[in-house]
């Protein structure tokens, strides 16, 4: 009704996860997610898998460069 098609989802864990995402869905079809918050290398490929995934966000993204960053200092 409003012409929402992306939604960001943080923090993805605490509310559900994968597993609210798909819930979501079905009375929002058109909605596509960007989970945040709770997604890492262990269920990246789950989320991934899911066809209403726009995005997903996760420090571990640039975890290795902030902390050699942090230890350059």
């Amino acid at each position: 009704e409003l012409g929402i098609t992306t939604v960001k989802f943080f923090p993805a864990n605490v509310y559900g996860g994968l597993k609210a995402l798909k819930a979501l869905s079905g009375p929002f079809p058109q909605v596509k997610f960007i989970p945040t918050g709770g997604v890492d290398r262990s269920n990246i490929d789950e989320f991934l898998a899911f066809d209403k995934i726009a995005a997903i966000g996760g420090s571990f993204f640039v975890k290795e460069a902030l902390e050699k960053m942090e230890a350059e200092k």
